[in-house]
């Protein structure tokens, strides 16, 4: 005999009903008693481009393979990042973003464990994360954050130099990262150095370039460290540099051609002052002797007496002006000599050596019979010349720098050699070489010009005072080794 329930069914059926919800609410009472669905208390970080665990488990254990599990971003339409039911992923509820980035541990379900892996982490990825099981009503929350960092070491550059206080300006740039990073500057012996804010820019990529600038100043060892870090995720790098010596410029070889300018001026007003003075009384002078005159004359001698005052008035005036002609002709020689004057020179070195006026006396007779029209050298000759001595000069006709070259097939010592050159007809300056400085066989180095800015290599010599030639211009160099002795000469017409 079958046996029926008041509505009919037979009573099997909902036995086996039974058999099924028994279980799951005695399991369900007792995870609720004891079972607690935990994640991470602190936020996760993920570098983009990588793979993250967000981790998600019930302590105590419990089997949940055959149970309903979702991870969800509230923030997000379509909420469902991962959604498994009885061991199987519905994959057309969840989100677009995480379509084949998403997995769960399948063989850990048994032991609670609902941890999701994010493959691919990308920048739209940050956010809260909602773990859930609907039979138990456990939830736990994970917040991931995302972060990036360059994929090489900051690059630093010298940008500059201060006129002020001859420092030498640093710029240091970074890119790829997020979130913004921090800048730090540090000497040889990791003490910060103060610099101004970092310029930062966000490209559409959502990553972010920064950029960072400092001054520094000659000291016992110049080397100088960019570091660029995150806080949050202690990513740190870092990039050193050695700044040469003759990249500083020392203020005093500055101020020198000023005073004796501002002193040169100074004299010269004094002398007008004086000068007009003396005038003034000279016409003082003439005018009481021309009354003089005219008060012990006569008649026709009056007339006499009127017209030699007057001559002699024009005669004084023509001569006050030659006078003033001839001072301001003085003054302006002595700027051109303070000017062109070279600053690495002591006021021992002002003036040059005797044979060293006498060579480029020489050579300027050269250039007379040449420009004559009489034999000599031509008016525009190739801007490099080669000798015997084993150097070669190539100059640059746009009058930033030239090139000074070891042609022979030995390293040549130039400690304490003299290189002189003359434009013109103005004074020769002069640069020595450092006592250490090699220049090795076939190798060269580059004497750069004042105003070549940014353009400046660690290789290069800098010559503060060398002046920008121009077309037209007449070059001279005369190089002398430590005995005096010519090992070098050169004579070119900048076309």
């Amino acid at each position: 005999m079958m046996l029926l329930h008041t509505d009919g069914k037979p009573l099997k059926t909902h036995l086996r009903t039974l058999r099924v919800l028994v279980p799951l609410l005695l399991l369900t009472h007792h995870c609720r008693g004891q079972s607690q669905l935990i994640g991470s208390p602190q936020p996760i970080v993920a570098h983009l481009g990588s793979d993250i665990i967000l981790a998600c488990y019930l302590v105590p254990a419990v089997n949940v393979a055959d149970l309903t599990l979702e991870w969800t971003r509230p923030d997000m339409d379509p909420r469902f990042v991962h959604v498994m039911r009885l061991g199987q992923e519905m994959v057309d509820k969840k989100h677009k973003l995480f379509e084949g980035r998403t997995s769960m541990f399948t063989d850990e379900l048994k032991n609670g464990n609902i941890s999701l892996k994010l493959s691919n982490v990308q920048l739209s990825d940050q956010g809260k994360y909602r773990c859930f099981i609907p039979e138990l009503n456990q939830q736990a929350f994970v917040e991931l954050v995302c972060a990036s960092g360059p994929a090489s070491p900051p690059v630093i550059s010298i940008s500059g130099v201060d006129g002020q206080t001859g420092g030498v300006v640093l710029q240091c740039e970074s890119a790829g990262w997020y979130p913004e990073p921090e800048v730090l500057w540090l000497d040889a012996e990791e003490k910060l150095l103060s610099a101004g804010p970092p310029e930062t820019v966000r490209g559409p990529d959502d990553l972010y370039t920064v950029s960072s600038r400092v001054t520094v100043e000659k000291r016992h060892s110049n080397s100088f460290t960019c570091r660029v870090q995150h806080h949050n995720t202690n990513r740190t790098t870092q990039t050193h540099l050695q700044v040469p010596d003759d990249f500083f410029i020392v203020p005093s070889s500055c101020i020198a051609p000023v005073a004796v300018s501002v002193l040169f001026g100074l004299m010269f007003v004094i002398a007008v002052v004086l000068f007009v003075w003396k005038w003034r009384q000279n016409i003082n002078e003439t005018k009481r002797n021309r009354l003089d005159q005219v008060d012990e004359g006569e008649g026709g001698q009056l007339m006499t007496s009127e017209t030699a005052p007057v001559k002699d008035l024009e005669r004084q005036e023509e001569k006050s002006k030659q006078q003033l002609q001839e001072e301001k002709t003085r003054r302006e020689g002595a700027e051109r000599e303070v000017e062109d004057t070279d600053p690495q020179s002591d006021s021992s070195e002002f003036h040059l050596a005797s044979e060293v006026n006498q060579h480029h006396h020489d050579m300027k007779e050269g250039i007379a019979k040449s420009q004559a029209g009489g034999p000599g050298e031509p008016l525009h000759t190739p801007h490099t010349q080669t000798s015997d001595s084993g150097f070669d000069i190539e100059v640059d006709q746009h009058g930033k720098y030239f090139r000074l070259r070891n042609t022979s097939a030995q390293d040549k010592q130039l400690g304490l050699w003299e290189l002189y050159l003359q434009v013109n007809t103005k004074q020769p300056i002069k640069f020595t070489f450092k006592q250490s400085f090699i220049l090795q066989a076939g190798e060269s180095v580059r004497m750069c010009a004042r105003g070549y800015g940014s353009n400046y290599s660690n290789t290069d010599l800098k010559w503060n005072h060398l002046k920008p030639w121009s077309s037209g211009d007449r070059l001279q160099f005369s190089l002398y080794s430590n005995t005096r002795e010519i090992q070098h000469e050169l004579c070119v017409t900048i076309p």
